[in-house]
Formats: C-alpha cells, sequence, structure tokens
C-alpha cells in the first residue's frame, strides 16, 4: 500500500509539475497580452463556471465516497450502479444549468456581442469539463488508475498552452475564452476514447437517494470551501471592478500552481480512504498514517517553495507584467493564506469521510460559515478604509488561517485521541510557520532597502539567503518524517519501471 501511494504520488506530481510550470509561462503570456480589465472579466466568467460544477446535487461527492467502499466490501454490482447512477444526474443537472444560461445569454437584450460570446463559451465548458471530470473521478475511484489522467493532464496543459497563446495574443480576450472551449471540447473526445468507462444504464434511484444523502452535506461543505477561496474575487469585482480583480491576479501567480500540486499529491492519498475506513468498520484512528505525515509534509513543502515565491514574483512583475503593478501590495498579504489551505488538504477529506461515518456533516457547514463572514466583513471594511485590493488579500488570509486551524484541529481530535500526540502534532506543523513568515519579511525588507533599484542582484542575494535558511529546515523535515527514504522509494520505483521497459 505505501508503495502504491508513493507511487501514485509520482505519477500525479510528475504531471502536476508539468502542468503547473506550463501553466505559470502561459498565464504570464496571457496577463502580458491582456489589459487587466479584460483579465479581470476572464477571471469572473471562471468564478460563474467553478460554481456551476456544483449543479450534481452531490452526486459527486457520494460516489467518489460509496464507491471504493462498496469495492472495499467486494459489493461489485452496487459499485456498478453507484457509477451509472451518478453518471446520469450529474450529466442531466449540468446540461440543463447549461442550457439555461446559453438561452439567458441568447435571448437578453441587455448584453454585448462580447458578453453572449463569453455566455455562450461558459456554458459549453459547463458540459465538457463535467464529464472530464466526471471520467477522471472514475479513474481514481474504481480503477486507483493515475497513470491515465496524469498522461492526460500533461498533455491538456501543453495543447492549451499551444492554443491559448498565440489565439489571445491574436484576438485578446475573444480568442482566449474561444480557445479554452475548443481544448475542453477536444479532451473530452480524448477522454472517452481512452477511459474504459462506458455507461450501461444501470442507474438506481435507491444509489442516487444514497448518494443525494451522503453527498449533498458534503457539497454544502465544499461551496462553502469554495466561497472562503473566492469570496476574494466576488467582493472586489462587485466593489471595486475587472480591472482591480486583473490586478488580483497577481496574488495567484506561482502561489495557485504550487496549490495545485500540492492537491495532486493529496488527490493521489484520498481514494484509500474511504476502503480503509471501510476495513476497519469506521475506526477513525486507522487513518492516522494518511493525516501525520502527509500534512507535516505538505506543510514544509508550502513554507519552502511560498518563501521562494515571496522573493520571486514580485521581481517577475516590475520586470513583465508592469500593468499590474498593483497587485504586489495584496500578492505579499496574500501570499501566507495558501500554507493553511495547503495543510488541510488531508484533513479535510479525512473529517468528511469520519463525520460521515458518524452522520454529523452539517458540523462542518457551520465551521465554515463563520470565517466566509469575516472575509466578507473584514473585506468590506478594508476596502472602506481606502486598502483596496491589498486589504481584500489581508482579509483572504486572516479567514484561511482561522479556517485552516479550526479544520487541522477538529481533524486531528478524531484521528490522534490521545491528547499530548494531538499537541505534538499541530505544534509538529504550525511552529515552523511563524518562523519562515518571520524569516520571508526580513528576506524581502532587507532586499528593497539595501538593493532597491537593481532587480536582478536583489534576487540572487535573496535567493541565496534563503537557500541557507532551506537546508536545514529539509533535515528537520526528514527528522520528522524520513522524507529522504520516499525520495529514495520514489527513485527505486522509477528505475524498476524503466527496467520493465527495457526488458520488454
Amino acid at each position: 500500500m505505501r508503495e502504491k501511494i508513493i507511487t501514485d504520488t509520482l505519477l500525479l506530481n510528475s504531471s502536476a509539475l508539468l502542468c503547473q510550470g506550463v501553466g505559470i509561462a502561459q498565464t504570464l503570456l496571457i496577463m502580458h497580452f491582456l489589459d487587466p480589465y479584460f483579465y479581470g472579466i476572464w477571471i469572473g466568467l471562471n468564478i460563474v463556471l467553478m460554481y456551476a460544477t456544483y449543479a450534481h446535487l452531490g452526486t459527486e461527492y457520494g460516489f467518489a465516497i460509496r464507491l471504493p467502499y462498496y469495492q472495499g466490501q467486494n459489493k461489485a454490482e452496487e459499485a456498478l450502479k453507484i457509477s451509472d447512477s451518478g453518471y446520469f444526474v450529474w450529466s442531466i443537472m449540468t446540461a440543463i444549468c447549461a442550457v439555461s444560461v446559453l438561452v439567458y445569454g441568447i435571448c437578453s437584450p441587455k448584453f454585448s456581442e462580447f458578453e453572449r460570446i463569453a455566455l455562450i463559451v461558459i456554458a459549453g465548458l459547463m458540459i465538457s469539463e463535467q464529464q472530464i471530470i466526471f471520467l477522471t473521478r472514475w479513474q481514481s475511484s474504481a480503477l486507483k488508475d493515475f497513470k491515465l489522467s496524469s498522461v492526460l493532464s500533461g498533455l491538456r496543459s501543453l495543447v492549451t498552452f499551444c492554443v491559448l497563446v498565440p489565439t489571445t495574443y491574436l484576438f485578446d480576450v475573444k480568442g482566449l475564452m474561444l480557445g479554452t472551449l475548443l481544448v475542453s471540447i477536444i479532451f473530452v473526445i480524448v477522454w472517452w476514447i481512452k477511459t474504459s468507462y462506458r455507461f450501461r444504464f444501470r442507474i438506481s434511484i435507491s444509489s442516487i437517494i444514497e448518494m443525494i444523502r451522503i453527498g449533498f452535506p458534503v457539497m454544502l461543505v465544499c461551496i462553502c470551501g469554495q466561497l472562503i477561496e473566492t469570496v476574494d474575487r466576488i467582493l472586489i469585482i462587485s466593489l471595486l471592478g475587472p480591472a482591480s480583480l486583473g490586478c488580483y491576479a497577481v496574488t495567484g501567480l506561482g502561489g495557485n500552481a504550487l496549490y495545485g500540486l500540492v492537491s495532486q499529491a493529496g488527490s493521489a492519498i484520498s481514494p484509500h480512504m474511504p476502503g480503509e475506513l471501510g476495513r476497519n468498520n469506521d475506526f477513525a484512528p486507522c487513518l492516522k498514517k494518511y493525516l501525520v505525515k502527509p500534512t507535516v509534509l505538505f506543510s514544509y513543502i508550502m513554507l519552502a517553495l511560498l518563501m521562494i515565491l515571496a522573493i520571486v514574483v514580485p521581481l517577475i512583475v516590475l520586470k513583465f507584467l508592469p500593468k499590474y503593478i498593483l497587485g504586489i501590495k495584496a500578492f505579499y498579504c496574500f501570499l501566507p493564506g495558501f500554507f493553511f489551505l495547503g495543510i488541510i488538504l488531508t484533513a479535510n477529506n479525512i473529517l468528511n469521510i469520519v463525520l460521515i461515518s458518524r452522520k454529523r456533516q452539517r458540523w462542518l457547514v457551520y465551521f465554515q460559515v463563520i470565517p466566509i463572514i469575516i472575509e466578507v466583513g473584514l473585506g468590506v471594511w478594508f476596502i472602506q478604509l481606502g486598502w483596496n485590493i491589498a486589504g481584500v488579500a489581508l482579509a483572504s488570509t486572516i479567514s484561511y488561517a482561522l479556517y485552516g486551524g479550526v479544520i487541522l484541529w477538529w481533524t486531528s481530535r478524531y484521528v490522534l485521541p490521545d491528547w499530548q500526540e494531538h499537541l505534538v502534532f499541530m505544534g509538529e506543523v504550525m511552529t515552523p510557520f511563524f518562523i519562515v513568515l518571520t524569516v520571508s519579511c526580513l528576506i524581502v525588507w532587507f532586499g528593497q532597502k539595501v538593493i532597491p533599484q537593481h532587480l536582478l542582484l536583489r534576487g540572487c542575494v535573496q535567493l541565496i539567503v534563503c537557500t541557507f535558511f532551506l537546508i536545514p529546515l529539509a533535515f528537520r523535515l526528514n527528522c520528522k518524517t524520513g522524507v529522504f527514504n520516499d525520495v529514495k522509494a520514489i527513485i527505486e520505483a522509477v528505475a524498476r519501471r524503466f527496467q520493465k521497459i527495457e526488458i520488454v
């Protein structure tokens, strides 16, 4: 099992690393081509698409949880019904939403030509992305196969880059929108050719009810979590306009890629949890191995890379994206928030699974509503104080800190019932954050004060100082998790794969 998880993580992270690297280059070029106003509109449209993915009424999450659970109990017929029923409901509900948006965009007289094209594109993306998400979920949940999704994800990032960069350069934001839809349609076709899933009309009303009963509370939790992550952008486009939202995109440079990378690692672990819980009769402490080591590992990785981003991203914006320079202050305020999102990647999944087994999913919603209210209240207040997008970014970080801390604390209380073990775990995750935050602030301040004009020299000096600090941090991580042994295992796994290829 340990080698399986390491191999899955390797596959997903290899693909994710390629995707994120190409994605960063693509984002930089597109931001360079577009005015912040139009880029802000594109971000706003993606918020609409993001929430449209919840049209499934919770069947996505019920499907992802119950499918491996029934497989763990060797109930093949129930697993088949879950697959087909989930696909049917999810596809129908998404189609209804897409048609509604399409009709609204075409028939409403208040929209300009540009806005009509935007809504038509979003309607098409709703359907195509839903198909891709389902097939990806099925491949990982049913087959525990990450190879296909990894290969297609990497291929899609390359195709997206090759399509979107020239279309955006030639046709501005319209080229960006239509190019995105074209790539999505292409990969729906590719997914259906490559996947072994086929819809067999094994639809079961009882399976649908079961998935909605389990998944709807999880969906509410995910919507609240999505609100925590997107309410800042909703506030900005509503109160400050698309141009400010475009500049605010600087906050995601690198950080979104980093979060996506560790999310892929977390997704390689998650499918193994329901089966483990099923084999151990819903005994929560059996999930300890999925919480402690991955969370500590993610926390150190996030801290190291966020420290580097604090140095590199502002220099890139100053040199390559001068139209977005207003976003640098917001970037500094927002950056620590990624840490709190990263440390709950496995904790969130564990908490969902444990609370489902105890029929207490609603408690997650209660704990999420408070950070959302705080984020909205602080965001509006900071805007009124004249802090602009930097104030909204600060409000988001405060909200993320509260949310992440509560989720991690609550999950570890279930999985680590011993108080001493629980407190040691929390301290191991949180203490390095405050140390790295202090050191990062000093390094950034030093560079701005001592080398204010020479950007390249400043960046090199800051990175050298950063490296000297990160070396002992890596050794401390190894002492706590034995990560060097895992790296060795990954290298050996790769070597075995190449040996098999040579033999063939």
